[in-house]
């Protein structure tokens, strides 16, 4: 049972390993590329295998067979991409418009996704990779109204800075290359231009009066809106707006005559038009609609008598005229516009009455009540009349009417009557009424007689005040004085007293930024305003009366804060830094200085200078934008960093303005050769004496570049020279030195091409010729050679006799032992020396029963001239026991011994003293431990 439970969990343990090295093997790995949109079908995104590390990861068979294939299904992305299947080379398939993919749309970063399988047809191995593609915008779409034209109005009497708006344009492409601008064509209309563009990059134009219209003058203006995006250079699109001048009543009418006269009979009919009056008005629609009538100051009898058609200014006989010698009536007749606040003007129509020899009808009238409330009930009475007719019989029977469009005339008895309220009265429409009272006696032709008065309307408060603009678009610059007058709101009451007094008051008393005055609706600031903070502010008044049940109505009130020069320029980096290798053409962009202003347009548009006068060999050039290129060539052997000032302004009066350290750091190129120091000309030998030791420094070649890091490294190398084997040059150092022992044959002089070649990425390099001299010491030179030869010779002798000694008394030692052991002996020799040279020598004897042998050890040290002491191998000299001829091993160059000893004949035991200083002397004169100089042979 536990050998199966055992068996359970290994089975386990190797499942979930297989399973965790599969998905380790198989999980997905993420690459971003970038490209432009538009690029043409087959445009090389990246390389799989060379972006993603995949030969680090597999073997070599496995990389050579790896297959690429884009995971088609479920991604729509994959139909604008391909793939090698092979070389893993990720393409486009197809021409990628950013604006028509649906998720990149409107966005300010586009991804496409695509999964790219990779497996071997060599193996098992598998691997799923997502590759994301960022589709960079680029400035292909102009900015589009939704419409092709857009038409608003502005009143005549509109202020400066009122303004209408209008849909902006839409951009489909992002960031930068959106609508940036709007300006308005032509640029001398009376119109300014400015938006507010939202978050989903749309935008609202405010098109606002920048100077004062005259409808009379100028009643339309046909306009152009041009939306440019921030491309360079911007592309656009433009509107046409259709602004109409809305017309304020500020005309009066005009009567083409301002005195009339006409001749009517005393018995003219009623009704009878005896004139027909005519006027004209500048202003349109209502403002230059014409109504006539009677001015209400004037005699009553006037009033009774005639009245004016107030549509078509006929003048009629109402009443019956009484003829009067020697005089006419003054008829005083008016003009008015149909505007809210009409406007009238008046003529004068005299009218010469003619006596006809009959008898009108009188009337007497009692007014009962002058004055009504607009609530009164119908069929109150507000009139007694009387009438009598002198004549008799038909002529003196008189029949009364009213003539009124709300009161009426009513029988009480026998030429009596009342006048009486017919219909409900509003005093807006008619604060009072004309009332006349016909009496017509029945003769014939019959006379008439009539009698206005008037009864007043008295109000009730049942209308609210009204402002006389839904919306009050107002402007203050920011920075204003507390209690600065920003403007006024204006609202009206057709009612009249107390019920037309309004009072003004702010919706929200937390609106402390603004007060309003109660009575005269003016509104001033009751704080500094900044425009940087709030751009534009919007908040309810209202307007109540003070009835007895009051009412209210309400207005908003826009205050647009505008720009004051209060913000400096700002750079966004302080000091600004930049890199640029020398020797780059002219015109090369090195940076672009960025400065932002808080301010809004002109105060905000921001130029870029230098601080100070630069020289006029100033190699760079500043653009107004902040762009710095360069003007003159850069050499940064000549100056390798710039330092100077750079001052950023605004175009506000006063100008303001900032300024930054602008740092350029001029970066090398390999663009000197090296120069040599030594050799140069008339400095390029070197004189060598023939004793120079192997590895001393006879000279060293220095060269200097210009150019800094690895382009002023330098190598040096000898190319050509008479003799390969006697010198060496340090490719670091330029170190040169004598590479062995000279010869006499070396006496001679050396011509050597020397060229120094820097470590840049294109190397330069300089050629130099130098001349070595090998010659032989002079006199002292020599005396002091023999000298030093003749003190070696003294060494050597001592040294041989110390051996000697040493040689004998080992011989001896040799000879005895071998007596007292017939069958081993082993000699031991030693020999010391000084000065340049020190040999051991060890002997070692050896008697065996079977091929005996002697053997020599020789242990060498040399002292080579600068002092050090160097020991040498043992070396050996073996030789049988009957050969009287022995080998002896070479030593190395420095100062082992070489050569052959032979054909000297001695024995183990026939060993002498003789024999083994000259086989030892002549080793060292092999060598040359004592070489003849110049003819001298001590040793």
């Amino acid at each position: 049972m536990a050998s199966n439970d055992q068996s359970n969990i290994c089975k386990a343990a190797t499942l979930f390993l297989i399973v965790n090295i599969l998905c380790a093997c198989t999980r997905s790995q993420d690459i971003v590329y970038n490209i432009d949109e538009e690029q043409p079908k087959n445009t090389i995104v990246g390389t799989i295998n060379k972006d993603y590390d995949l030969r680090s990861t597999m073997t070599t068979e496995e990389y050579q067979n790896l297959v690429y294939k884009i995971l088609v299904q479920g991604n729509p992305n994959a139909f604008y991409f391909d793939i090698n299947n092979r070389t893993g080379v990720f393409y486009t398939a197809a021409v990628i418009d950013r604006e028509k993919l649906s998720q990149c749309t409107y966005s300010p970063k586009c991804v496409l996704s695509v999964d790219i399988a990779i497996q071997t047809t060599s193996s098992g191995f598998f691997r799923k990779m997502k590759i994301d593609v960022i589709v960079r915008d680029i400035n292909d779409n102009d900015p589009h109204f939704a419409a092709k034209q857009e038409t608003i109005e502005f009143s005549e009497a509109s202020v400066i800075g009122s303004s209408a708006t209008i849909q902006g344009a839409m951009d489909i492409d992002a960031g930068n290359f959106s609508v940036q601008s709007y300006r308005i064509l032509p640029q001398d209309s009376p119109f300014s231009v400015r938006f507010e563009k939202y978050v989903d990059s749309s935008s609202i134009v405010i098109i606002a009066l920048k100077q004062e219209l005259d409808r009379e003058k100028k009643d339309f203006y046909s306009i152009t809106v041009v939306a440019e995006d921030g491309g360079i250079p911007p592309r656009a699109g433009t509107i046409l707006v259709n602004v109409t001048v809305i017309d304020v009543n500020d005309n009066a009418p005009e009567f083409i005559q301002k005195v009339y006269n006409v001749t009517v009979m005393e018995d003219v009919d009623i009704n009878t038009t005896i004139l027909i009056l005519s006027a004209t008005d500048k202003d349109i629609g209502l403002n230059g609609e014409i109504k006539y009538g009677l001015s209400p100051i004037q005699s009553l009898d006037i009033l009774k008598r005639f009245e004016v058609d107030s549509r078509t200014g006929e003048l009629r006989v109402i009443g019956q005229l009484v003829y009067t010698p020697n005089q006419s009536l003054r008829i005083i007749v008016e003009a008015s516009d149909k505007a809210e606040k009409s406007l009238i003007s008046q003529a004068e129509v005299y009218v010469n009455i003619l006596d006809s020899n009959n008898n009108a009808p009188v009337i007497n009238m009692n007014i009962l009540s002058a004055a009504v409330s607009e609530y009164v009930n119908v069929g109150t009475v507000v009139a007694h009349v009387s009438v009598t007719d002198d004549d008799t019989g038909r002529d003196g029977t008189v029949t009364c009417y009213g003539i009124s469009d709300a009161f009426g005339v009513d029988k009480l008895g026998e030429n009596e009557y009342k006048v009486v309220v017919t219909k409900s009265l509003d005093r807006e429409i008619a604060d009072s009424h004309n009332i006349s009272v016909v009496c017509q006696d029945s003769g014939s032709p019959p006379l008439n007689t009539s009698k206005t008065f008037t009864v007043f309307v008295q109000d009730e408060n049942d209308n609210p005040p009204v402002f006389t603009k839904r919306v009050y678009f107002l402007t203050v610059e920011e920075n204003n004085e507390v209690s600065v007058v920003i403007g006024s709101v204006s609202a009206s009451d057709i009612d009249i007293g107390q019920n037309a007094k309004i009072t003004y008051r702010l919706e929200s008393e937390r609106l402390n930024s603004f007060w309003l005055d109660p009575e005269n609706g003016e509104i001033r600031a009751n704080s500094v305003l900044d425009r940087e903070i709030n751009t534009q502010i919007s908040f309810i008044v209202i307007a109540f009366d003070n009835g007895v049940s009051a009412l209210s109505g309400s207005a908003t009130v826009v205050i647009n804060v505008t720009d004051v020069n209060d913000n400096a320029p700002k750079f966004t980096e302080s000091p600004y830094k930049a890199n640029i290798e020398e020797n780059v053409p002219f015109g090369t962009t090195l940076t672009r200085l960025i400065a932002t202003d808080r301010d809004n347009g002109v105060n905000a548009t921001v130029v870029f200078s230098y601080v100070s006068p630069l020289s006029e060999d100033f190699p760079f050039f500043l653009y107004s934008n902040g762009t710095i290129v360069t003007a003159n060539r850069l050499d940064r052997e000549v100056k390798s960093r710039y330092n100077f000032t750079v001052m950023a302004s605004d175009q506000g009066t006063p100008p303001l303005s900032s300024s930054v350290q602008v740092v350029i750091t001029i970066a090398d190129q390999n663009d000197n050769f090296p120069v040599f120091i030594f050799p140069k000309k008339g400095n390029n030998t070197v004189t060598v004496s023939y004793y120079a030791i192997p590895g001393s420094v006879i000279a060293t070649v220095t060269a200097n570049d210009l150019d800094a890091g690895r382009n002023a490294l330098l190598s040096y190398h000898i190319i050509a020279k008479n003799d390969t084997d006697i010198f060496s040059l340090s490719s670091n150092t330029g170190a040169l030195r004598i590479m062995r022992n000279l010869k006499p044959s070396d006496y001679s002089e050396y011509r050597l091409t020397i060229y120094s070649e820097d470590y840049g990425d294109q190397p330069l390099s300089t050629n130099e010729t130098m001349y070595i001299i090998i010659s032989t010491a002079s006199e002292t030179s020599e005396i002091m050679e023999s000298s030093h030869n003749f003190v070696i010779a003294v060494t050597i002798g001592c040294v041989t006799a110390i051996l000697s000694m040493i040689i004998v008394i080992t011989i001896f030692i040799i000879k005895r032992r071998d007596k007292l052991k017939s069958m081993d002996t082993t000699p031991s020799y030693s020999s010391v020396t000084a000065d340049r040279s020190n040999l051991t020598l060890v002997g070692k004897g050896e008697n065996e029963k079977q091929g005996q042998s002697q053997q020599l050890e020789f242990r060498h040290k040399t002292m080579p001239d600068h002092g050090s002491l160097t020991e040498h191998d043992v070396h050996q000299i073996s030789y049988p026991e009957n050969n009287n001829k022995y080998m002896g091993s070479d030593l190395g160059s420095s100062g082992q011994m070489f050569g052959k000893m032979a054909n000297v004949g001695f024995h183990s035991h026939e060993l002498d003293t003789a024999t083994i200083l000259q086989q030892h002397n002549s080793i060292l004169q092999s060598r040359g431990a004592i070489t003849p100089r110049h003819g001298n042979d001590n040793t």
